[in-house]
Order: structure tokens, then C-alpha cells, then sequence
């Protein structure tokens, strides 16, 4: 298989289907992904994109895959997963989620106490649930349209908000913890549909014990 190759498989009865998007460096992890929803029968199409730069850079293509998916599949639910996701069972009741919303995603919401109370307002684009509406569309332009204006943010869920801000007219509903997407060994992801294994923490991780391998055997051989 190529590595430009988008990975697919389709259901043709089903109307929804999982999307998300991969760099050649990241296409063993999508493989993988595609593999877990075909053992459990959820149709997918996970793009294959080019390299942008940096991290954020490519969390920038978001909207654009997600426009791209919409005009793939124009009467389908989009499910967006980073590839980095684990599905741990049935979607079925995730694509019939507060079906008059035209996107739904999870949504923090966090306070600090300093001189005066102080809460910040966050939206995750790790799992995204999008119909397909003028409304949905419309707010996934405007996404795009911030991360065009503030290529600098680092990631694109700070542009997500300010999509957030602007779409006026669009129905949102926030999604439940249970198909999240939260990080694997947290509460949060106690008996979650959805879970997360970090790739950027995983690659840290794997460094990590490369080093300290290396450490271990280069005491095992001293010069003199």
C-alpha cells in the first residue's frame, strides 16, 4: 500500500461513518486504528495527508479533512477520531447522539482562584460528532477560517473555540465523557466507549526507555 493511500472500508447500510486523518509517519498507528473498527464492523475513512511541519501545524488540517469528509460523504454522520483513539465498543449509540445538534464535541471548563475567580472554556477535537447540516458545515468553515488567521495558536482546539464564538446560528450540544476520547489510566476513562493513548507521549515514552537502555549498557563497557 502506498503511504498516500487513504485507508477505507465502507458499510453501505450505515449512515455514519468514523473519519480521521494520518501523516506518513503516523500511518502504522492508522492502520492499526482501521484494523480495531473493521474487528467491530465501524466503517471508516482515514485520510492520508502530508507532513505540515510541527505537531500544531498538522492539528491545523482538521477542518479541512473534516470539509473534505462532508463532501465525500454529504448524507453521512462524521465521527472524527485522532487516529491515536481505542474504541472499546459499539458507535452505534454515539452516531444517534442528540441528532438536532449540528456538532457535538467535549467541553471543558476549568476555574483558578487567583486576585479574582478566573475559569477557562475548552473544547476537544480528539473525538467530534458532525452531521451533516448547513450549520455543521458552516462552523467547520469557520474553524478553518481560524486557524488560517492564527496559524501561531499552538494547536488547533484554541482556534476551535473562537469557531465556537463566531458560528452563530449553528446548534451544538456537548458530548458525553463516555465516547471522549479521555486518556487511558485516568478516572475519567473508567469504562469509557472511547478512550486515548497519547502517540506524542508513547514516542516520549519509548525514547525514554531507549535511553535508559543505552545508559545500562554503556556502563557494562568502561575504557580505560
Amino acid at each position: 500500500m502506498s503511504d498516500r493511500a487513504d485507508i477505507i472500508e465502507l458499510r453501505d447500510l450505515s449512515d455514519w461513518i468514523v473519519i480521521g486523518f494520518f501523516t506518513p509517519n503516523y500511518r502504522p498507528m492508522a492502520e492499526a486504528f482501521a484494523k480495531s473498527l473493521s474487528s467491530q464492523n465501524h466503517p471508516h475513512h482515514l485520510f492520508a495527508v502530508e507532513n505540515s511541519g510541527t505537531w500544531s501545524n498538522v492539528t491545523m488540517l482538521k477542518p479541512t479533512v473534516i470539509l473534505n469528509a462532508m463532501d465525500h460523504y454529504p448524507n453521512k454522520s462524521l465521527i472524527l477520531m485522532d487516529v491515536d483513539c481505542i474504541v472499546n465498543g459499539s458507535l452505534h449509540e454515539l452516531a444517534q447522539f442528540q441528532p438536532n445538534a449540528d456538532v457535538s464535541c467535549y467541553t471543558t471548563l476549568t476555574m483558578k482562584q487567583l486576585r479574582r475567580h478566573r475559569q477557562n472554556f475548552s473544547l476537544s477535537s480528539r473525538v467530534m460528532l458532525i452531521r451533516p447540516t448547513h450549520g455543521a458545515r458552516d462552523f467547520m468553515i469557520k474553524w478553518r477560517e481560524a486557524c488560517d488567521e492564527r496559524p501561531w495558536m499552538y494547536g488547533a482546539e484554541r482556534n476551535l473555540v473562537l469557531a465556537f464564538s463566531r458560528a452563530i446560528g449553528v446548534s451544538f450540544s456537548p458530548l458525553s465523557i463516555t465516547y471522549s476520547g479521555r486518556e487511558v489510566g485516568t478516572k475519567k476513562a473508567t469504562n469509557a466507549i472511547i478512550t486515548h493513548k497519547s502517540a506524542v507521549k508513547t514516542f516520549q515514552e519509548n525514547t525514554s526507555m531507549t535511553a535508559r537502555a543505552l545508559n545500562r549498557a554503556s556502563r557494562l563497557f568502561v575504557f580505560k
